[in-house]
């Protein structure tokens, strides 16, 4: 994560985070601690999408 922990769950936003199950660069441990560190937060999950979930999906 670049970005330091508190201030990602400092985040006062309803945020969606989007995964692609075949992403190469961001593993699902990433996406889940986003889940579990932003207040309010819902992740969503695609099979056959990587990294670019919002373009292939």
């Amino acid at each position: 994560m670049a970005s330091p922990e508190a201030d990602v769950a400092s985040l006062p936003h309803v945020t969606l985070i989007i995964y692609g199950r075949d992403d190469q660069a961001i593993l699902l441990s990433t996406s889940l601690k986003f889940l579990h560190l932003i207040p309010g937060s819902q992740l969503h999950d695609f099979s056959r999408c990587g990294h670019s979930t919002q373009i292939e999906d």
